[in-house]
């Protein structure tokens, strides 16, 4: 009113001081006419006919007309404040609705949960629209999934499925449109017939999309109640709104679960092609260890074979019983590194060898032996117990030593460097019932866990420290024992170590064994013209002189090419030719005297002391002919000798 007051009060106040000189002219016009004369104003008399009591009834009428005006204007007034307070009032609610969404929205995207983030979204559209319920349900191919929920009666349905299409929520999603529910029939058009619950008095279900594919849907229901219950447009646009943050958000959370999972997937192919190029690097240096000690091991045989060679002949020609002794410890020493040396070749060789009758326990001591010295040397005990008269098995003796040495090495690693005294006990046994053979390698180290038993055997696994374990080896001899119709176990030992059982089945019945090394030399045969063909002039030497001892005739040369000039210019009945030569090899040589001195060709002894590929050795299986390992003994020879020419002379058509 104040503002009222300011606005009308000097018009009120002019027109009242008007009023009021008119009142006093109109008296004094009755006390005396003549004024106007009198003044020298010339006034028609009509000008003022008005009298006093009508000059008064004039200032009331219009008192009561400002006060009517001003009534008028207090009522209007007060109808638009109470319309503008209602409208505040109203904005103020949307506002707080608008803030609180936007506040609600804005934490949305700090979920990296998916279910973290669809309770929150569930819990918060319930509490900011006042509803009873609400439930967020994803798209999982043609169905909905109900995965989220608020509010009574709501936590149970959790992974619930409904068809998309069907009620509420599948008509939102099947049409990407929003629905606002505001009576019991409108609810019921899109209630199944037999939905339990029926008491939902208005609902507003908004879909959840992203660039227009609909991820789900988002539903808040009220209970219950009369028109102040029911939602509004409003409700429905804010609804919309924090929809779209909603599905924002989850599609950020599904996008940095799979940046993640596409990371950690990235990481572990890394590691695993690390693992890979790390085993490819070891599988390199190892094949160059493997081709230098064929190389090493063809050097050493050469001279080996000379002192082997040498130490017979003297002991043949020797009288004196010191000296024997004494040429008997060189013998026996050489034969020794004549068996470390094949072990190494064969350990060296690549090529998947055939399965012939083995003899366990004479595989388990090879192998043994390649390592007794380094486990002397780390304070290891190693106990052996073999079990006599075994059944022989169909192996490959080579795969099996593999096997049994990767065994023994794990063993090793295990036990080395304990602070207790560290033992591995290698054993074998005859398998009850099937008759199989059993080999035991145990060892007093930390053991294996038991969930990790089976993974052992898994490539790339390893429980050593980084560098030391390729994690292929355990994997090999599976593959390898696998193939001989065998099994492999893993398991912990009677004193918490590690227990690796080894299970072969029996091959061919074990037959009589017939030592290849005789202390007495074999009855031979004499007066034969033998060529010698060898690049090593050591080796050439030693065998004309331990030929001529049995009175053959022998002709010594250093290539292939001068063996066929002397063959050419020459008559012989058997070739000793090595293997490995510069220029033409034997193995060409061979071919050569195929062609032009077929009968030489049924009586060809090859020699060699490298460890040959596989291709090789089929070409020489194939051959038919004798192949003398290096180093060999002089017996060896012999009997090669000898076996030729019996040979020939079955084959020779009578």
């Amino acid at each position: 009113m104040h503002i009222d007051q300011e606005t009308d009060g000097p018009f009120f106040w002019i027109l009242a001081g008007v009023v009021m000189l008119l009142l006093i002219a109109g008296l004094a016009l009755r006390v005396n006419p003549s004024i106007p004369d009198q003044l020298g104003l010339d006034l028609e008399r009509s000008l003022i006919p008005v009298s006093y009591l009508d000059l008064v009834g004039l200032g009331l009428f219009l008192l009561v007309l400002y006060a009517a005006t001003k009534r008028r204007l207090a009522l209007r007034l007060a109808l638009s404040l109470r319309k503008l307070k209602r409208e505040l009032r109203e904005r103020k609610i949307e506002f707080d609705e608008l803030d609180a969404v936007f506040e609600v929205s804005s934490r949305i995207n700090s979920f990296s949960s998916m279910e973290d983030a669809l309770e929150f979204i569930a819990r918060r559209s319930m509490e900011c629209f006042g509803g009873d319920r609400s439930s967020v349900l994803l798209v999982d191919g043609d169905m909905l999934v109900l995965r989220a929920a608020a509010g009574r009666k709501l936590g149970l349905l959790r992974g619930v499925r409904m068809p998309i299409g069907g009620g509420i929520a599948g008509w939102v999603a099947q049409h990407h449109r929003p629905l606002l529910l505001n009576s019991p029939d409108d609810v019921e058009e899109f209630l199944p017939e037999r939905h339990p619950d029926r008491n939902i008095s208005s609902a507003i279900c908004v879909p959840l999309l992203y660039k227009g594919d609909a991820l789900g849907v988002l539903n808040v229901t009220r209970l219950g109640g009369g028109r102040e219950r029911r939602f509004e447009d409003r409700h429905l646009r804010l609804l919309t709104i924090y929809a779209d943050y909603a599905s924002s958000a989850l599609k950020n959370i599904r996008m940095y679960r799979a940046v993640t999972s596409a990371h950690s997937r990235l990481e572990r192919s890394f590691r695993d092609l690390k693992m890979v190029q790390d085993q490819l690097i070891q599988a390199e240096k190892m094949s160059a260890v493997g081709q230098l000690i064929s190389e090493v091991s063809h050097e050493l045989n050469n001279p080996l074979t000379t002192v082997l060679g040498y130490a017979q002949l003297v002991a043949k020609v020797n009288r004196d019983s010191d000296i024997a002794e004494y040429l008997g410890t060189i013998r026996d020493e050489g034969l020794r590194c004549q068996a470390i040396i094949r072990n190494l070749l064969d350990f060296a060789r690549k090529h998947k060898g055939e399965r012939v009758p083995v003899e366990v326990n004479d595989v388990m001591e090879h192998t043994l032996n390649l390592r007794r010295y380094q486990l002397g040397i780390d304070g290891i005990e190693v106990e052996i117990a073999h079990t006599p008269d075994l059944s022989t098995i169909l192996a490959d003796p080579t795969s099996l030593q593999q096997v049994l040495l990767n065994l023994l090495n794990n063993a090793h690693h295990a036990v080395r460097g304990g602070e207790k005294p560290g033992w591995i006990r290698f054993s074998s046994s005859l398998e009850e019932g099937d008759g199989g053979v059993t080999i035991e390698i145990e060892d007093n180290g930390p053991g294996i866990p038991d969930e990790y038993l089976e993974r052992v055997f898994d490539p790339f696994y390893t429980t050593k420290d980084k560098g030391e374990g390729t994690g292929l080896g355990l994997s090999v001899c599976r593959g390898i024992i696998d193939e001989l119709g065998g099994r492999i176990v893993a398991t912990r030992g009677g004193q918490g170590g590690a227990l690796f059982r080894v299970l072969l089945p029996v091959g061919a019945q074990q037959h009589e064994i017939i030592p290849d090394a005789l202390e007495e030399c074999p009855e031979g045969v004499s007066g034969k013209r033998i060529l010698i063909v060898d690049d090593d002039a050591k080796i050439r030497e030693m065998l004309d002189r331990a030929l001529r001892l049995d009175d053959h005739r022998v002709r010594a040369v250093e290539s292939g090419d001068k063996a066929l000039d002397a063959l050419d210019h020459g008559e012989f009945d058997l070739v000793l030719s090595d293997l490995m030569m510069p220029g033409m090899t034997g193995f060409e040589l061979f071919e050569k005297v195929r062609e032009t001195h077929e009968e030489l060709a049924d009586r060809f002894i090859f020699l060699t002391g490298a460890a040959l590929p596989e291709e090789r050795r089929v070409f020489l299986r194939k051959s038919g002919r004798p192949v003398i390992q290096k180093p060999f003994r002089l017996d060896e020879l012999r009997r090669a000798i000898r076996a030729s020419f019996l040979v020939a002379d079955l084959e020779r058509p009578q």
